[in-house]
Formats: structure tokens, C-alpha cells, sequence
């Protein structure tokens, strides 16, 4: 599996981001959560403007436990 997995990311079919079909966000919608949480926007602010339902997505994001490739 770990080979598998080194192999997906070095031929790029991988699916990170927006290449993952579950994907609700894309990249610019996370650079702006970023920006508006550093601007001090709450969680749930940010996640009723994006459709989000959980915080801890948000929290997740601008944490970059989630999205770390950007």
C-alpha cells in the first residue's frame, strides 16, 4: 500500500483536492477560508458562507490538518 500510494502522488493521479470526487470546496474557496479565518472571522461565519455544515471542516482547513497541499 505505501508503494501504491508513493506511486499515485509521482504520476499524479492521486486524488487531492479538487481531484477527490467527494471534494465540496476548490482550491480558491480554501486560500479565502484561510484568509477570512486570519481576519478573524468565526468558524461558523465561514461555514454558513461556504455551505459547509461542520465547524471543525473550517477548523480543519485553516489548521491544515486538511488541504495541506496548498
Amino acid at each position: 500500500p505505501k508503494e501504491n500510494c508513493s506511486h499515485k502522488i509521482a504520476h499524479g493521479t492521486h486524488q487531492i483536492g479538487i481531484k477527490n470526487p467527494a471534494a465540496k470546496l476548490d482550491d480558491e474557496a480554501v486560500l479565502a477560508i484561510r484568509a477570512l479565518r486570519g481576519r478573524g472571522v468565526t468558524l461558523r461565519q465561514i461555514a454558513t458562507i461556504y455551505g459547509v455544515k461542520s465547524d471543525s471542516t473550517i477548523l480543519n482547513i485553516t489548521s491544515r490538518k486538511s488541504w495541506k497541499h496548498l
